[in-house]
């Protein structure tokens, strides 16, 4: 084993883990992107009630809440949690699925499932759309 190079091995190593360090996010996990006081990169509000008025399902719990983009990673924050929308937003952020907050689907009528038939969330898709045109332009 050539020992010339033994020396260096542990300088090298601390570089290398302080460049792994300084290139990951910089936020910390609960806030959402763009956390600073700008408005403008708070993310844009979005409601239930809005939803509604314009004929689209409410897939959250919660009434409202922002949504956003950083690096197309598509994000909801509530009540001071912020949520992935997409798996941009889980590798990047390391933001939880909105499991505790999304709705599951309802069924009309009061149309029962079999009960060993698995139980579906309700599209988010439009909340995504929303987050989405964040996006742009950046």
């Amino acid at each position: 084993m050539n020992r010339h190079w033994l020396p260096l091995t542990i300088p090298v190593l601390l570089l290398m883990v302080g460049l792994i360090v300084s290139c990951g996010p910089s936020r910390n996990s609960n806030s959402a992107p763009g956390d600073a006081q700008s408005s403008s990169e708070d993310g844009a509000r979005i409601s239930q009630e809005g939803f509604a008025k314009r004929g689209l399902d409410w897939p959250f719990t919660v009434s409202e809440g922002f949504v956003g983009c950083d690096r197309e990673a598509l994000w909801f924050k509530a009540d001071r949690e912020s949520y992935a929308l997409n798996g941009w937003a889980v590798s990047l952020f390391g933001y939880a699925q909105p499991y505790e907050i999304w709705r599951y689907q309802e069924y009309p009528n009061g149309q029962e499932l079999h009960p060993q038939a698995a139980r579906s969330r309700m599209n988010i898709s439009d909340v995504q759309n929303e987050a989405r045109k964040l996006c742009k332009g950046r």
